[in-house]
């Protein structure tokens, strides 16, 4: 029952109760209190009566305690209402290459980056100007208003289509906050999903499967053994059936040793090819997203490097990148495509001749086997390089004699060359 109406129902019974003197307290012309309630006797009723009725004067309730507890709350800064207005505004600032032209306030710019208070309060020239010039790339200008905005209000709606130009000019002006946040979005952006080669794996069981069927199909019908005259063919029979069943289970288990040890990179591709690469040139020092960039490239041409598909993206990376790229140990794909995959680089442009040494030294070479290094070897490519050579032949004396070498050979023998590659599990 609700609380108003219990203390109707009460009041009802209070008036019919005879007071401490035998008298009701509506006889009395007195109040009664109750509880939470205070009962008021009337003089007059009415039902014209000289006899009074009641009336309920409900009382406070007691304090909530629970409004004591702290809470946050959190509203747009004052100066979020300057964002460009020329109201108190000192210095503009005008954006190439949209020409586009925004009032700004020093103390706020300053404030919120280290670089426009260099700008603004140094001894730069545009100090004393009251109209500053940016260049920025177009990207980066399309978004420079919610840049700015962020700037005067701390708030900012980031989307994958334009995390990376805020990503940028939060680097370029020193923003720390917003491009932590961006990092953050970029590095789930280029995630990398880590897979065994099923495909691979489901084709060598389908091929070892259906050269087991056909043989057991050439053998002799089990229903049929009953009929067989020479016990001596049921024996040859039953023992070439557990030659297949010792056949099934090798292949069974060099298809589970296969999947445990075959794995493959498959990139996320949220961002283009051109954006991750222009990433890897300006990530500002921000080591998680330019390890986060290369692997997501590792990813998209290290499977096709395997099929010996040197893509048009392989063929016009830049040296830095190609570089970075074969010297990761987790670019963890056979070295002898790696090698295959650097000649096609060099071989693509006459003038990369002169690069040879630059990329060829960050080939492993020690982890090829002996045919392979022996191929290697004889190219004249690698002849024709000393230092490549070099390399080459000390991952031969590496392979013959690693268990008796000195200990100069020994301290020779570590570092990135004589490192595995391992594709990461992540």
């Amino acid at each position: 029952m609700p609380p108003k109406q219990k203390l109707l129902k009460h009041s009802h019974s209070v008036s019919a109760e005879p007071g401490n003197d035998g008298q009701s307290s509506a006889e009395r012309g007195g109040d009664h209190e109750s509880g939470s309630c205070r009962v008021v006797a009337e003089p007059g009723g009415n039902d014209g009566q000289s006899g009074g009725s009641c009336r309920v004067v409900l009382q406070p309730f007691m304090r909530d305690e629970s409004s004591r507890r702290r809470y946050r709350f959190t509203a747009l800064p004052a100066a979020a209402s300057l964002y460009d207005k020329s109201a108190l505004s000192d210095v503009r600032l005008r954006l190439m290459p949209t020409d586009r032209l925004f009032h700004a306030h020093r103390v706020i710019l300053s404030a919120s980056s280290d670089v426009f208070a260099a700008m603004l309060t140094g001894s730069w020239s545009e100090s004393t100007q009251s109209e500053l010039v940016l260049h920025e790339e177009l990207d980066c200008a399309r978004v420079f208003d919610r840049f700015l905005y962020f700037i005067y209000s701390g708030n900012v709606v980031i989307s994958d289509d334009y995390v990376v130009p805020l990503f940028l000019l939060a680097g370029k002006y020193d923003v720390q906050s917003l491009y932590n946040e961006c990092a953050k979005l970029i590095e789930r952006a280029l995630k990398v999903y880590v897979c065994a080669d099923k495909e691979m794996l489901h084709a060598s069981m389908s091929s070892s499967s259906s050269a087991c069927d056909s043989s057991l199909s050439e053998s002799t019908d089990m229903s049929d053994m009953s009929d067989v005259d020479d016990p001596s063919q049921a024996v040859k029979w039953m023992s070439s059936k557990r030659r297949r069943r010792r056949q099934y289970r090798a292949v069974d288990d060099a298809v589970s040793s296969a999947a445990s040890t075959s794995r493959s990179m498959v990139a996320s591709e949220t961002f283009p090819v051109a954006l991750v690469l222009r990433l890897l040139e300006r990530c500002h020092g921000n080591e998680r997203v330019r390890r986060a960039a290369l692997l997501n490239l590792e990813a998209r041409v290290g499977n096709q490097i395997c099929v010996g598909n040197f893509t048009a993206i392989w063929l016009e990376l830049g040296l830095d990148v190609i570089v970075a790229m074969l010297t990761d140990s987790r670019f963890g794909y056979p070295e002898m495509r790696l090698f295959e995959a650097a000649v096609a680089w060099l071989d693509a442009q006459p003038e990369r001749a002169q690069l040879t040494a630059a990329v060829l030294r960050c080939i492993r070479y020690v982890l090829l086997s002996n045919a392979e290094l022996y191929e290697v070897e004889c190219k004249s490519l690698v002849r024709a390089c000393d230092e490549v050579a070099a390399l080459v032949h000390d991952a031969m004396r590496h392979r013959l004699f690693h268990e008796h070498c000195s200990a100069e050979d020994r301290a020779r023998w570590t570092g990135a060359q004589f490192a595995a590659r391992s594709i990461p599990r992540v």
